[in-house]
Protein backbone atom coordinates (compact mmCIF):
# COMPACT_ATOMS: atom_id res chain seq x y z
CA UNK A 1 0.00 0.00 0.00
CA UNK A 2 1.45 3.37 -1.11
CA UNK A 3 0.90 6.06 1.80
CA UNK A 4 -1.58 9.16 1.04
CA UNK A 5 -1.22 12.75 1.78
CA UNK A 6 2.91 12.79 1.77
CA UNK A 7 3.63 15.60 -0.29
CA UNK A 8 7.22 16.65 -2.00
CA UNK A 9 7.73 20.63 -1.95
CA UNK A 10 8.57 21.37 -5.23
CA UNK A 11 12.05 22.96 -5.78
CA UNK A 12 12.58 26.51 -6.97
CA UNK A 13 15.25 28.60 -8.68
CA UNK A 14 16.82 31.49 -6.16
CA UNK A 15 19.27 34.00 -7.68
CA UNK A 16 22.13 35.15 -5.60
CA UNK A 17 22.70 38.78 -5.95
CA UNK A 18 25.67 40.87 -4.28
CA UNK A 19 25.60 44.20 -2.45
CA UNK A 20 25.10 47.56 -3.86
CA UNK A 21 28.90 48.25 -4.02
CA UNK A 22 28.95 45.87 -6.78
CA UNK A 23 25.66 47.46 -8.82
CA UNK A 24 23.65 44.26 -7.33
CA UNK A 25 25.35 41.93 -10.00
CA UNK A 26 24.00 38.49 -10.30
CA UNK A 27 26.61 35.89 -8.45
CA UNK A 28 24.80 32.98 -9.56
CA UNK A 29 21.77 30.74 -8.57
CA UNK A 30 20.85 27.52 -6.70
CA UNK A 31 17.98 25.14 -6.84
CA UNK A 32 16.77 24.46 -3.19
CA UNK A 33 13.34 23.49 -1.39
CA UNK A 34 13.22 26.15 0.82
CA UNK A 35 15.14 29.59 -0.21
CA UNK A 36 16.21 30.24 3.73
CA UNK A 37 18.53 26.93 4.09
CA UNK A 38 20.55 29.59 1.78
CA UNK A 39 20.75 32.20 4.85
CA UNK A 40 24.44 31.56 6.20
CA UNK A 41 26.16 29.81 3.42
CA UNK A 42 29.41 31.23 1.75
CA UNK A 43 30.29 31.60 -1.85
CA UNK A 44 33.65 32.11 -3.69
CA UNK A 45 33.35 34.26 -7.03
CA UNK A 46 36.53 35.35 -9.23
CA UNK A 47 36.76 39.25 -9.52
CA UNK A 48 37.58 39.25 -13.20
CA UNK A 49 33.69 37.80 -13.43
CA UNK A 50 32.46 40.08 -11.26
CA UNK A 51 34.13 43.63 -12.70
CA UNK A 52 35.11 42.39 -15.88
CA UNK A 53 38.70 42.86 -15.83
CA UNK A 54 40.51 39.58 -16.38
CA UNK A 55 43.60 40.79 -15.03
CA UNK A 56 42.05 40.03 -11.84
CA UNK A 57 41.28 36.18 -12.28
CA UNK A 58 43.62 35.57 -9.72
CA UNK A 59 41.70 37.21 -7.10
CA UNK A 60 38.21 35.73 -5.41
CA UNK A 61 35.80 37.25 -3.35
CA UNK A 62 34.21 35.60 -0.50
CA UNK A 63 30.91 36.41 0.37
CA UNK A 64 27.99 35.42 2.80
CA UNK A 65 24.63 35.29 2.02
CA UNK A 66 22.46 37.20 4.44
CA UNK A 67 18.97 37.88 3.40
CA UNK A 68 15.94 35.85 1.10
CA UNK A 69 13.15 37.87 -0.26
CA UNK A 70 11.21 35.79 -2.69
CA UNK A 71 13.28 34.05 -5.55
CA UNK A 72 16.26 36.50 -4.66
CA UNK A 73 18.99 36.30 -1.56
CA UNK A 74 21.08 38.93 -0.87
CA UNK A 75 24.81 37.95 -0.13
CA UNK A 76 27.40 41.05 1.07
CA UNK A 77 31.20 40.58 0.83
CA UNK A 78 33.09 38.97 3.87
CA UNK A 79 36.80 38.44 1.93
CA UNK A 80 39.12 38.95 -0.68
CA UNK A 81 41.30 36.33 -1.39
CA UNK A 82 44.46 36.35 -4.00
CA UNK A 83 44.96 32.55 -5.33
CA UNK A 84 48.73 31.36 -4.08
CA UNK A 85 49.40 30.21 -7.72
CA UNK A 86 49.85 33.85 -8.68
CA UNK A 87 51.67 34.04 -5.50
CA UNK A 88 53.91 31.66 -6.24
CA UNK A 89 54.76 33.49 -9.32
CA UNK A 90 56.48 36.14 -7.52
CA UNK A 91 59.17 34.35 -5.73
CA UNK A 92 62.61 34.34 -6.58
CA UNK A 93 65.63 33.52 -5.35
CA UNK A 94 68.36 35.60 -3.59
CA UNK A 95 65.26 38.10 -1.71
CA UNK A 96 63.71 37.75 1.32
CA UNK A 97 60.33 36.68 1.28
CA UNK A 98 58.19 37.18 4.47
CA UNK A 99 54.19 37.04 5.48
CA UNK A 100 52.54 39.00 7.77
CA UNK A 101 48.95 38.62 9.37
CA UNK A 102 47.68 40.76 11.82
CA UNK A 103 43.96 41.83 13.55
CA UNK A 104 43.27 45.49 12.87
CA UNK A 105 40.17 47.33 13.79
CA UNK A 106 37.80 49.35 11.88
CA UNK A 107 35.49 52.50 11.74
CA UNK A 108 32.39 49.86 12.32
CA UNK A 109 33.52 48.36 15.34
CA UNK A 110 33.91 45.23 13.35
CA UNK A 111 37.41 43.23 13.12
CA UNK A 112 39.24 42.32 9.71
CA UNK A 113 41.96 39.84 9.49
CA UNK A 114 45.05 40.96 6.86
CA UNK A 115 47.57 38.91 5.44
CA UNK A 116 50.11 40.56 3.07
CA UNK A 117 53.32 39.17 1.13
CA UNK A 118 56.24 40.81 1.13
CA UNK A 119 59.53 40.38 -1.34
CA UNK A 120 62.68 42.93 -0.57
CA UNK A 121 65.03 43.43 -3.44
CA UNK A 122 67.57 41.24 -2.15
CA UNK A 123 68.62 39.53 1.88
CA UNK A 124 68.03 41.76 4.44
CA UNK A 125 68.51 41.93 8.24
CA UNK A 126 65.77 40.97 10.66
CA UNK A 127 65.78 44.58 12.31
CA UNK A 128 64.51 46.23 8.71
CA UNK A 129 61.36 43.90 8.45
CA UNK A 130 60.87 43.99 12.03
CA UNK A 131 60.29 47.80 10.88
CA UNK A 132 58.48 47.00 7.49
CA UNK A 133 55.91 45.10 9.75
CA UNK A 134 55.70 47.56 12.03
CA UNK A 135 54.51 50.04 9.25
CA UNK A 136 51.89 47.81 7.61
CA UNK A 137 50.34 47.56 11.02
CA UNK A 138 50.73 51.66 11.61
CA UNK A 139 49.40 52.10 8.26
CA UNK A 140 46.03 49.51 8.88
CA UNK A 141 45.75 50.88 12.10
CA UNK A 142 45.15 54.59 10.76
CA UNK A 143 42.99 53.64 8.22
CA UNK A 144 41.12 51.65 10.19
CA UNK A 145 39.70 54.86 12.38
CA UNK A 146 38.48 56.46 9.31
CA UNK A 147 37.33 53.24 6.99
CA UNK A 148 34.35 50.74 6.82
CA UNK A 149 35.26 47.35 5.41
CA UNK A 150 33.58 48.06 2.01
CA UNK A 151 35.67 51.33 1.42
CA UNK A 152 38.56 48.98 2.24
CA UNK A 153 37.88 46.10 0.07
CA UNK A 154 37.07 48.61 -2.83
CA UNK A 155 40.14 50.34 -2.10
CA UNK A 156 42.42 47.02 -2.26
CA UNK A 157 40.05 45.62 -5.56
CA UNK A 158 41.21 48.94 -7.09
CA UNK A 159 45.07 48.45 -6.55
CA UNK A 160 45.62 52.00 -4.14
CA UNK A 161 45.75 50.85 -1.25
CA UNK A 162 48.70 47.85 -2.37
CA UNK A 163 50.37 51.44 -4.21
CA UNK A 164 50.48 53.81 -1.13
CA UNK A 165 51.28 51.12 1.17
CA UNK A 166 54.43 49.87 -1.02
CA UNK A 167 55.70 53.67 -1.12
CA UNK A 168 55.57 54.45 2.17
CA UNK A 169 57.55 50.77 2.74
CA UNK A 170 60.02 51.60 0.19
CA UNK A 171 60.99 54.42 2.17
CA UNK A 172 62.40 51.93 4.91
CA UNK A 173 63.92 49.43 2.42
CA UNK A 174 63.44 48.58 -1.36
CA UNK A 175 60.62 46.48 -2.32
CA UNK A 176 60.38 44.31 -5.24
CA UNK A 177 56.89 42.78 -4.37
CA UNK A 178 54.33 43.97 -2.05
CA UNK A 179 51.22 42.09 -1.90
CA UNK A 180 47.76 41.99 0.37
CA UNK A 181 47.02 38.12 -0.18
CA UNK A 182 43.87 38.35 1.64
CA UNK A 183 41.31 40.56 3.76
CA UNK A 184 38.81 39.04 5.94
CA UNK A 185 36.06 40.01 7.66
CA UNK A 186 36.08 38.48 10.98
CA UNK A 187 32.92 38.01 13.28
Amino acid sequence: MAEEGIKKKRKVWVRIVGPKDFKNTELGESYVNDANVLIGKKLKIDLSHLIGDFRKQSVSLGFLITDVSGNQAKAEAISYIVSNAHIRRMIRAGKDKFEYSFVSDIKDNKKIRVKTLVLTKTKTKNSVLTSIRKGITAYFAELGKTSSFYDILTRVVGGELTRNLKGQLKKVYPLSVFEIKSIELLK
